[in-house]
């Protein structure tokens, strides 16, 4: 059986749902005024690239 083609198609499948979460709080970032939950998306929006990165790089999840 394929395990690594299974492997892969998770990390892809999570790869591309943090990019959606991702821009889905550049979006909020866009439509707000208040500075403290500016930041908070900001800080999420880092953590998902972390995630990205960490997947992309070896497969691992830095959450």
């Amino acid at each position: 059986m394929a395990y690594g083609h299974l492997a892969s198609d998770v990390r892809n499948f999570l790869i591309a749902g943090s990019r959606k979460v991702a821009d889905h709080y550049k979006r909020l970032i866009a439509n707000t005024n208040d500075a403290g939950e500016r930041q908070l998306y900001i800080d999420r929006i880092a953590r998902e690239s972390r995630a990205i990165q960490a997947l992309s790089e070896n497969g691992g999840y830095a959450g």
